[in-house]
């Protein structure tokens, strides 16, 4: 089989040949060598050179093919053709049994320079055609191979087992072919003029026809076949410089580099390469932190060169310096131990507190302490209750015969109560004065007359002091006056009744008794003591 040409491939050259035909170089001797397979089946009379013999039997029992052991355990199965020199090989026509084709789905087709190559990787081999699984294999395929070589072999494994729905599918692995042509040219003649490949092909390998790279470019940054323009996401006369960030993953211009869609999220210039104002880092994705007001950071290194704002830490500004804490480095430590600095995040003390300090930042007072240093301690607060460990103040009052809001004052006569109260600690009500008007809140005394059915003053606490001690005489004189009464009332009862005895024996007798006078009492009232609450207010001495 002949087909008409006037090029082919040597290495690194293309050959011009006046009157050159691809010639099937399977058949011709001098180009190839004793082709091999994995194994043989039925004793050799399927061995592999039936493959190359000519003859396309395809039906019956197919004695002129080549075929593999058909064993289960099989999973791989290859055949292959050396050549005796390094050949252009343009395609490859294989002939499958008709009635087996289907067994090779997912078949490959390599091409290797060492005689001593085993597929899929023993020695250099390089694989040109894999069989799409999804589909079935044709019984003739047509294989482009277009390469310098010395080999050509078929391979097909089951292992992994192909995932296809091919009827006629088996898992286990074999060679079933009856033909292969191998078509292509190889170099016979000294005088065979060459033309060398373009030095901008990959490895100085070109199309054997038309000088193509059809293996690639030398750079890798230019596109094959030609070479000549930048692959995607390069520019530039050498397509070296990398086209920087555009707009959502869009392609620069390949020539000057431009964003046609402009930058992405915090990029600028007109390449954009460059942060903008206000970002920095590789992706300009980390934004500068709290620089001194109204400038930026450096948009590579992120440094504020103008120095940061209060409480930031250079040279980026992005902690806060020793003693403070907080997102805005607004909050200063507490008392940590041995004036050792807060964490400048949380603003804890990781070694402990001060002492009369608590908390995990140690800005709490210890209980019964106050002030701006916990070095106050509480007054005389009422029993079981403590000061506001800020200002010291007893919310609840304070102790007895204490006063003022810190209870750290000693009460006094000269004191002056709130309105409408009196008395030692000013826990009494002045609620008996006519027209409800004022006691003196420090005598204790009426300004105007008492209610009705009231009499009596404030004689504020010495009043009060003398009130108690005549209320107490006074009830013990009642005590004596109504005991008299009744003693007198026994006597006269007694006396009654020897009268009437007298009377009965005849004897008058007059009697004359004494007049007992009642005693009228004087009621003085004091300031009832009808709140536990102490009521003060500020006043000067009197």
């Amino acid at each position: 089989m002949k087909v008409s040409s006037s090029l082919v491939v040597c290495v690194g050259c293309i050959i011009i040949l006046q009157t050159k035909s691809l010639e099937n170089l399977a058949e011709i001797q001098e180009f190839t060598e004793i082709p091999t397979q994995s194994s043989s089946y039925d004793d050799n009379l399927f061995d592999a050179t039936n493959a190359i013999d000519g003859k396309f039997e395809e039906e019956g029992e197919a004695t002129a093919c080549s075929f593999t052991i058909m064993w289960k355990q099989n999973t791989r199965a290859w055949w292959k053709l050396p050549l005796t020199q390094l050949c252009h090989v343009e395609y490859l026509l294989i002939y499958f049994r008709s009635s087996t084709v289907n067994r090779h789905v997912g078949f490959s087709v390599y091409i290797f320079n060492e005689s001593n190559f085993v597929p899929p990787s023993s020695g250099s081999g390089y694989t040109v055609f894999s069989q799409d699984t999804t589909t079935c294999p044709q019984r003739v395929m047509n294989i482009t191979v277009n390469r310098l070589t010395k080999g050509i072999a078929l391979y097909n494994a089951k292992e992994p087992p192909v995932n296809t729905s091919c009827p006629g599918y088996v898992t286990f692995a074999t060679i079933e072919i009856c033909e292969v042509q191998v078509l292509g040219c190889c170099i016979k003649e000294v005088q065979d003029v060459c033309q060398p490949c373009d030095p901008k092909c990959f490895n100085n390998l070109c199309d054997s026809y038309n000088g193509s790279c059809i293996y690639g470019c030398s750079n890798a940054h230019k596109k094959a076949p030609n070479c000549t323009n930048c692959i995607i996401g390069y520019y530039g006369n050498d397509c070296h410089h990398r086209c920087r960030h555009c707009k959502n993953g869009t392609h620069c211009d390949s020539t000057s580099g431009k964003c046609p869609e402009g930058c992405d999220k915090h990029w600028n210039g007109s390449l954009c390469d460059s942060c903008k104002s206000g970002y920095y880092g590789s992706s300009c994705s980390m934004k500068c932190s709290h620089c001194k007001m109204g400038t930026n950071c450096n948009n590579i290194t992120g440094i504020c060169e103008a120095g940061c704002e209060e409480h930031w830490r250079e040279p980026k500004c992005d902690v806060c310096q020793d003693g403070y804490y907080g997102e805005e480095c607004k909050f200063t430590c507490g008392k940590c131990k041995s004036e050792a600095f807060c964490d400048n995040t949380t603003g804890d003390c990781h070694n402990g507190c001060q002492e009369n300090w608590l908390g995990s930042r140690c800005d709490i007072c210890l209980e019964g302490f106050y002030g701006k240093y916990c070095d106050l301690t509480c007054s005389k607060c009422k029993v079981g209750t403590l000061c506001n460990n800020i200002t010291g103040e007893c919310p609840e009052g304070c102790e007895f015969n204490w006063q003022g809001p810190k209870c750290d004052s000693i009460f006094t006569i000269k004191t002056v109560c709130k309105k409408g109260f009196c008395g030692s600690n000013c826990t009494q009500l002045c609620d008996r004065c006519r027209n409800e008007s004022e006691c003196n809140n420090i005598t204790g005394d009426y300004s105007q007359d008492c209610n009705d059915h009231w009499s009596g003053s404030r004689d504020g606490f010495f009043s009060m002091i003398a009130n108690a001690i005549l209320a107490f005489f006074l009830a013990i004189a009642i005590a004596l006056i109504v005991f008299q009464r009744r003693r007198i009332s026994a006597l006269q009862y007694d006396r009654q009744m020897m009268d009437q005895h007298h009377i009965y024996q005849g004897e008058n007798r007059s009697h004359n008794y004494d007049n007992f006078g009642a005693l009228e009492e004087t009621h003085e009232y004091t300031c009832l003591d009808s709140a536990r609450e102490l009521h003060f207010q500020d006043s000067s001495v009197l």
